[in-house]
């Protein structure tokens, strides 16, 4: 098992082009390919944020590779709702700030968390640190 990626060890583009065609054998063409779309969206953003790969499968709610193979419908949901905070985020915050900001305890978030930790939380939590950055938009 890699340390860094969850993955185990070797699981390079071979493996993700074979999840990838399991997946499509489920799913129309179009689904898989805005899937594929969203997913390099996805480790855009977490290199804009300085994330290992370990704290996007926790983003997401997925144990292990979140890269290896296909996605539970929550994660799917989350990936969605973190691709819409980014700009969020860079408006916000800025690019620059970002990976601190992200890294910080906030108040605005039960139990002082880092907004890294309450998005790991779920789906509502997602939503209470859009609306936090939708706030400190308003507020500017």
């Amino acid at each position: 098992m890699n340390d860094k990626t969850g993955c185990p060890d070797g699981v390079g583009a071979a493996i993700q082009a074979r999840a990838d065609g399991a997946f499509r054998g489920r799913v129309n063409s179009s689904s898989a390919d805005e899937l594929a779309a969203a997913r390099r969206r996805l480790l855009g953003m977490a290199a804009n944020w300085g994330l290992s790969d370990l704290e996007v499968g926790r983003l997401l709610g997925h144990r292990g590779c979140w890269r290896c193979g296909a996605l539970s419908s929550d994660a799917e949901a989350r990936m969605r709702m973190l691709l819409d905070i980014e700009p969020l985020v860079a408006m916000a915050i800025s690019v620059d700030d970002a990976v601190e900001w992200l890294r910080e305890p906030n108040p605005a978030f039960i139990g002082y968390l880092t907004p890294l930790e309450a998005m790991s939380l779920g789906r509502h939590a997602i939503r209470q640190v859009r609306d936090a950055l939708r706030a400190r938009l308003e507020g500017s």
